[in-house]
């Protein structure tokens, strides 16, 4: 399933095909935003806490007070791939599946941040691009038997 692009407006040198970035949601120390004609296609078309990946830069052009004096481009993005962890039983390339915050008490766990991705939100609909073959992975303790995979955002 093809993904369906974003509008937005990011920093021209950062307006590069398959760059990645995170947005964090309005700067609210700046209220420039709230006054500037393009805010609705810069900040209005994306989700705070997440990450895109740029897969077309347009030409075109506006300038921006935020950008350091810097003017900024159009650019069509997409929600980017996430790595993860999902349990072995669960993994089928191919595979769409509800994501669920795993229940964990395990502070101190080397797959933390595989298991809980902030990039991933209880109820995203995720679907299994890929799965890699880690040998460093060992039974986790709470999920049992567990690999590292490549999901591909749906909403």
């Amino acid at each position: 399933m093809d993904k369906k692009p974003i509008i937005t407006l990011i920093g021209e040198s950062l307006a590069k095909k398959n760059f990645k970035f995170f947005f964090m949601g309005k700067s609210e120390k700046n209220k420039e935003c709230d006054k500037c004609p393009t805010n609705n296609v810069c900040l209005s078309n994306l989700e705070t806490n997440r990450v895109y990946q740029i897969v077309e830069v347009r030409e075109i052009k506006h300038p921006c007070k935020i950008h350091l004096g810097e003017v900024v481009k159009v650019v069509e993005c997409v929600l980017a791939d996430v790595e993860t962890i999902i349990e072995s039983n669960q993994c089928f390339v191919g595979a769409t599946q509800i994501y669920q915050k795993p229940e964990c008490d395990e502070y101190d766990c080397p797959y933390k941040e595989l298991c809980f991705p902030e990039y991933l939100k209880e109820g995203d609909r995720i679907k299994i691009l890929e799965i890699f073959e880690d040998k460093t992975l060992r039974e986790c303790k709470t999920r049992g038997n567990i690999k590292k995979v490549l999901v591909s955002l749906n909403n």
